[in-house]
């Protein structure tokens, strides 16, 4: 696959996938460090990656073993660094045979990610690494409002308890009802 294709087919039909939901896309060009600008707030960041065939060699016991698997591997930063927030949310996207496969895709917010990069291989009990609740997560899009103080300089956010009743003096747990 001709390589600036490997990018550019999957940020087109993302977009274009974006639209027939009713959000706004707008598509972003360089010097932004984004590919899509979603409802005038959202940034996202649009990583496509083409499979490698990997070979790992293990020993177990007296015996080796030599396996061949594929995998994809997605860059979160930008020449080796990730010193500034450019996006609000990545959306991985692996090639499989040359075009994008949606159904697999993981939508991962900014403050999920943990490292330079996500490494996501391909097995046949799926994928359980620590981004697996982003894959097809698709309602990170959905969000509603500009970006706030506290959600682009990582000020923590005051949360509800599960459970506990809003305004309550003690914050009592929440008796169940039987139904």
């Amino acid at each position: 696959m001709y390589r600036p294709e490997v990018h550019a087919i999957p940020r087109a039909v993302l977009a274009a996938r974006l639209r027939a939901t009713g959000l706004r896309v707008e598509e972003m060009h360089p010097p932004a460090h984004f590919d899509l600008l979603v409802n005038g707030h959202l940034r996202v960041a649009v990583r496509a990656a083409v499979s490698t065939m990997f070979t790992r060699r293990v020993r177990f016991r007296e015996r080796r073993y030599r396996y061949v698997y594929r995998a994809w591997s997605f860059n979160f930063h930008r020449r080796g660094r990730l010193e500034e927030r450019y996006c609000d949310v990545f959306v991985c996207v692996p090639l499989t045979d040359g075009a994008p496969d949606f159904a697999n895709a993981y939508v991962i917010p900014w403050a999920a990610r943990t490292g330079k990069t996500f490494y996501l291989p391909d097995s046949e009990h799926g994928y359980r690494g620590k981004y697996a609740p982003y894959r097809g997560d698709w309602k990170q899009l959905q969000r509603r409002g500009p970006r706030t103080a506290a959600t682009t300089t990582g000020a923590p956010r005051r949360v509800r308890a599960i459970g506990v009743r809003r305004g309550a003096a003690t914050a009592a747990p929440v008796a169940a009802t039987p139904s």
